[in-house]
């Protein structure tokens, strides 16, 4: 074997083993919620979205389009749902929302909706869990801090 084969087979190796590493690194946080919260600016317009979970850790919305196995789709921005798409396309331009007793009430162009239930999936891994217009479960993808759990 040929010295430059050599070396580029063990740059290719280094670079398998620091990918495998990278998604050792990765785990997954499931979060109950166990209500909803609604910050608002100076204003009074919808600033933060959080999630509390059932130890009482506040989580914000993970940024990105969420999909669910039915097609409907709901994107996030800054920690705020900005459009939901029912499965049959029916698209919501979410202009505020409101949080009463754990319900999200999205109000757009087309008037108050909720999101629709599902699974929503993100390409990174997260998701969003939704039943009966109310968020009941978040899961994040975060970074191991190289530590054994």
């Amino acid at each position: 074997m040929s010295k430059f084969v050599s070396i580029l087979l063990i740059a290719l190796v280094g670079v398998g083993m620091a990918t495998s590493q990278t998604a050792a690194q990765e785990r997954s946080v499931t979060v109950d919620v166990r209500s909803v919260e609604l910050l608002g600016d100076k204003d009074g317009a919808p600033s933060q979205l959080l999630l509390i979970g059932t130890n009482g850790v506040k989580h914000q919305l993970p940024d990105g389009r969420f999909t669910s196995e039915s097609g409907a789709m709901i994107i996030v921005l800054d920690g705020l749902i900005t459009s939901i798409t029912a499965p049959r396309g029916r698209s919501v331009e979410v202009e505020s929302m409101r949080v009463e007793r754990g319900w999200v009430s999205l109000i757009g162009t087309n008037g108050v909706v909720g999101p629709p239930d599902g699974k929503y999936a993100s390409r990174d891994g997260a998701m969003i869990i939704i039943e009966n217009g109310s968020i009941k479960q978040l899961v994040l993808k975060e970074p191991n801090s190289g530590s054994s759990p």
